[in-house]
């Protein structure tokens, strides 16, 4: 049995060539050639040795994948159809006041009708994006619970601490004191 150690680490991806490039891939060929004949030491310490040269040679040569969440920067999530549409029809329900306001009389009854109908439009969007985030947030709540049922109730009982205290705390245990205090009988 082979007396090889497996670390698990994680590197960053390295950017090899494509596999159609044969000519790139020949001058690698080469170079590793090279690079672990040069390598001193038993069969096994090469075998050990190996992997990380080759590693190192393409981090080296053709460079690395940017990758992890540290060096991701926070994304907006895309606009979805529906948020979108809202948007658009806010738009031209603040074009259509603006004309309404420049409008004539026998204009501002077509204007009017436009109004109305966009405001329907509007309002069974709005409805249901609301549906749809209330389900998304009652679906979240459900798996936080599966996932650990006892801190999601400590969260529903336990509510943060806020504010500061104005008062001196000698004054407040007084205070705290002489309104509680058993009343002598």
């Amino acid at each position: 049995m082979c007396n090889l150690r497996w670390r698990r680490t994680f590197k960053a991806n390295v950017m090899w060539p494509k596999s159609s490039s044969k000519k790139e891939w020949a001058t690698v060929d080469a170079d590793l050639i090279k690079i672990l004949d040069g390598v001193k030491g038993t069969v096994e310490k090469k075998l050990e040795k190996i992997g990380d040269l080759i590693y190192v040679y393409g981090a080296e040569r053709f460079g690395t994948k940017q990758t992890g969440k540290k060096d991701m920067t926070p994304t907006i999530p895309p606009k979805s159809r529906r948020q979108q549409e809202i948007q658009r029809l806010v738009k031209q329900r603040r074009d259509l006041r603006k004309q309404w306001k420049r409008a004539s009389v026998e204009e501002r009854a077509g204007i009017d009708l436009l109004q109305t109908d966009l405001k329907g439009r509007l309002g069974r969007l709005r409805r249901a994006e609301n549906l749809r985030t209330r389900r998304k947030r009652k679906e979240r709540a459900r798996t936080t619970f599966y996932k650990d049922p006892f801190r999601f109730v400590k969260g529903l009982f336990t509510k943060e601490k806020s504010g500061s205290l104005k008062v001196p705390k000698r004054e407040l245990e007084d205070h705290l004191k002489t309104t509680h205090r058993q009343p002598k009988i």
